[in-house]
C-alpha cells in the first residue's frame, strides 16, 4: 500500500506537489517583474539556496494556482518591503536627512504611489516629495520623543480610575459598598461635564461684526433669525459660528501661497493652476533618457521617442518623403506641397513656409543688432547671422575640396567650385520648376511627378490646393531669360520676386530656365557679383567696399534732414 503520494516525483507542482498535468503548468523559468526575474530565482531568494547540481533533480513547474498565491506573496512581500523604507525615511527625515526620502521617491515612484493608495495615506492622486518634506514638522512625528524602561519607572502611576474611587476605598469597602460608590462618583462626573455646556460665554470682535448678543450656550447651538449671507460665495446660513468658519476658509484661501515643486525653484503662484503652469512649461519635467532634451507634456516626450526609432511608418502620398511621427508628416505637406499654408510678413507682404523664418525676416526690419557674439564686439540683427558668424570665423568650420585643396565656409559654394573648377556636376536642376537636388536619381523622382500629379495638384509648380477652383486660379510660375531690373542682377527667382514685391508692389513667381550646355556652378562664377547698400541702395563691385560704405551711411532720409537742418541754421 503506498502511503505517500508521491510516484509522480519530480513532475509535481514545485509549491503543493500536486502532479503536473498537460494545461496549467507554469515553468520556473519564466520571468516576470514581480519576481524581480524568474519564478526559480524568486523561490530561492525567499527561502534557501540549493546547490547548482540539485537544481535539475527538483520539480521545474508550477501549478497556475500556486503561481498566482506566488504572486500575491511577492506583492505583499514588496509592498511591505517599501512600507519600511519608506518609515524608515521618515525618521531619517526627522533627523533633518531628507536625502533617503529623496532617493524613494526618485527610485520607486510607481511602487509608492500603489503603496500610499492601497493605504489610503494621500489626498491626492499625484504627490511630490516636496509635499512631505513641507507638511513633516506638522506631525506628530516631528515632535515625538523617545522613552525607556528607565523613564517609565520614574514616571507616576496613573491610577486607572483616575476621577473614581482609589485603590484606598477597594480595600476598605465591600464588594457591595464599591458597587454602589462608582455608578455615584461616575454619575457626579457626567452632571459636571453637563453643568459646563451650560455656562455664560464672552462676545469676541468676530461675533460683534456678526451682531451676536451674549446668550446662555445651551446644548443646543445658537441660530440667528435671519440668513447670514457670504458676500464672496452663495453660502448662506442660520448659524453664526459656521458663518465664521465658512469665512475663515475665504480668508486662507487668498492668503494661500502655492509654492513651485521643483527642487531648488522659490517662485510663489497665488493658485494651483498658475504654479502647475509654470512648472511644467519652465522645469519640462518630461525628461528623454536617451538624448536628455526636455518636454513640457507626455505627449510630447513619447513622440520624441518615436523619432529615435527612426521607422519611417509614414508616407508622404505626394512625393514619398517618410517621417517618423504623424506631426512630422503632417508638418512635411503643409511646408512642401500646401499652397494655402503659409506665414506672411506684416510689413512687406512676404509669405513663409515656416514661422521661424518668418520670425528671423521681421528682424531684418529694425535697425536693432540684439543679437551680440559673446567672443567679439560685434552684433547682428538676426540669430542665424551670429549663429553662422561663430561657425566661421570663432570656430573656423570650414568644408575641404575632395578635389584639390581648397576650403569654403559654405557647402553651396563648394558645389560650385566644384562644377566650375573640376568640372563636375553636382547640382541637378528641374526644368519645370527649378527646384534643386543633389542627385539625379532624385530628380528622376520629381519629374515624375509633374507627369503624373495628385488631385488638385499643379504640374507645373507642384502646389496642392484644396480644391480645383483654386487652383486654377493660382499664381503660377512664369519664365523669363534673366533676373535683371532696375539695372541690377538678382541672380536666384526669389531674390527678384522678393523685390519686384516689396519695389513695384506686384506679386510674380518668375523662373529663368537652366541653361543645358552650362553646368549651374560655372554660370554663377561668371556673373558679376553687386552689393547694394540696403539704407542708400548704392551699388558696389564687392562686399568689402559695402561695408566700408555702411560704417558711414546714415541713408537718403536722414542725409535730406541734415541739409534741412543746415540751410536753416544759415
Amino acid at each position: 500500500m503506498i502511503v505517500f503520494k508521491l510516484e509522480r516525483f519530480p513532475l509535481v507542482c514545485r509549491m503543493c506537489l500536486k502532479p503536473a498535468t498537460d494545461t496549467g503548468m507554469v515553468s520556473l523559468d519564466k520571468t516576470d517583474p514581480l519576481f524581480d526575474g524568474s519564478m526559480q530565482d524568486f523561490i530561492t531568494t525567499v527561502t534557501f539556496e540549493i546547490a547548482k547540481s540539485k537544481i535539475p533533480l527538483l520539480p521545474q513547474m508550477a501549478c497556475q494556482q500556486c503561481v498566482e498565491l506566488l504572486k500575491f506573496f511577492a506583492k505583499y512581500r514588496m509592498k511591505l518591503l517599501n512600507l519600511h523604507l519608506f518609515m524608515n525615511s521618515l525618521i531619517e527625515l526627522k533627523s533633518s536627512n531628507s536625502a533617503p526620502m529623496i532617493d524613494l521617491f526618485r527610485s520607486k515612484p510607481n511602487q509608492l504611489a500603489m503603496l500610499f493608495k492601497d493605504l489610503d495615506l494621500c489626498t491626492k492622486s499625484k504627490v511630490f516629495v516636496e509635499d512631505l518634506i513641507k507638511e513633516f514638522p506638522t506631525y506628530h512625528i516631528a515632535n515625538m520623543t523617545t522613552t525607556n524602561k528607565e523613564n517609565m519607572q520614574d514616571e507616576q502611576i496613573v491610577d486607572p480610575l483616575e476621577n473614581g474611587p482609589s485603590a484606598f476605598y477597594a480595600e476598605e469597602c465591600t464588594a457591595d459598598e464599591l458597587a454602589e460608590l462608582i455608578p455615584q462618583q461616575v454619575s457626579n462626573q457626567k452632571k459636571a461635564n453637563e453643568d459646563e455646556h451650560y455656562q455664560l460665554f464672552e462676545v469676541n470682535e468676530a461675533d460683534e461684526e456678526l451682531g451676536c448678543i451674549p446668550v446662555k450656550k445651551t446644548a443646543k447651538r445658537d441660530r440667528r433669525k435671519e440668513l447670514l449671507h457670504c458676500d464672496k460665495c452663495k453660502f448662506v446660513t442660520y448659524y453664526p459660528a459656521n458663518f465664521r468658519n465658512h469665512r475663515a476658509v475665504h480668508i486662507k484661501r487668498e492668503n494661500k501661497v502655492y509654492m513651485c515643486h521643483h527642487i531648488g525653484c522659490s517662485e510663489k503662484f497665488k493658485d494651483a493652476r498658475s504654479r502647475n503652469r509654470h512648472y511644467f512649461n519652465v522645469h519640462k519635467p518630461h525628461v528623454c533618457d536617451t538624448c536628455g532634451l526636455q518636454f513640457s507634456n507626455l505627449s510630447g516626450l513619447q513622440t520624441h521617442k518615436t523619432r529615435h526609432l527612426s521607422l519611417f511608418n509614414h508616407c508622404c502620398t505626394y512625393c514619398g518623403h517618410r517621417a517618423n511621427t504623424k506631426q512630422d508628416l503632417r508638418t512635411h505637406v503643409n511646408t512642401k506641397h500646401n499652397a494655402a499654408y503659409f506665414f506672411a510678413c506684416e510689413i512687406c507682404g512676404l509669405q513663409f513656409k515656416r514661422k521661424s523664418i518668418m520670425i528671423d525676416h521681421m528682424e531684418t526690419h529694425t535697425n536693432a543688432r540684439k543679437y551680440k557674439c559673446t567672443r567679439c564686439d560685434k552684433s547682428f540683427q538676426k540669430y542665424s547671422s551670429l549663429d553662422r558668424h561663430k561657425k566661421t570665423v570663432h570656430e573656423n568650420r570650414r568644408i575641404p575640396c575632395e578635389h584639390c585643396d581648397r576650403t569654403f565656409l559654405k557647402r553651396e559654394v563648394l558645389r560650385d567650385h566644384i562644377e566650375y573648377v573640376h568640372n563636375i556636376q553636382t547640382h541637378f536642376t528641374c526644368d519645370v520648376c527649378l527646384q534643386l537636388f543633389y542627385e539625379q536619381e532624385t530628380l528622376n523622382a520629381h519629374k515624375l511627378r509633374h507627369e503624373n500629379p495628385k488631385e488638385n495638384e499643379c504640374k507645373t509648380c507642384l502646389a496642392v490646393f484644396t480644391s480645383s477652383d483654386t487652383m486654377k486660379n493660382h499664381l503660377c510660375i512664369s519664365y523669363r531669360d534673366d533676373y535683371i531690373c532696375c539695372g541690377r542682377d538678382y541672380r536666384y527667382h526669389y531674390q527678384y520676386n522678393k523685390h519686384v514685391l516689396i519695389k513695384h508692389g506686384k506679386r510674380i513667381n518668375a523662373r529663368v530656365k537652366p541653361d543645358p550646355y552650362h553646368l549651374l556652378g560655372y554660370l554663377r562664377y561668371k556673373r558679376k557679383r553687386i552689393e547694394t547698400c540696403p539704407k542708400c541702395e548704392t551699388t558696389f563691385n564687392t562686399r568689402n567696399q559695402k561695408k566700408l560704405h555702411m560704417e558711414t551711411c546714415v541713408g537718403p532720409a536722414e542725409d535730406d534732414q541734415m541739409g534741412q537742418d543746415i540751410e536753416h541754421v544759415e
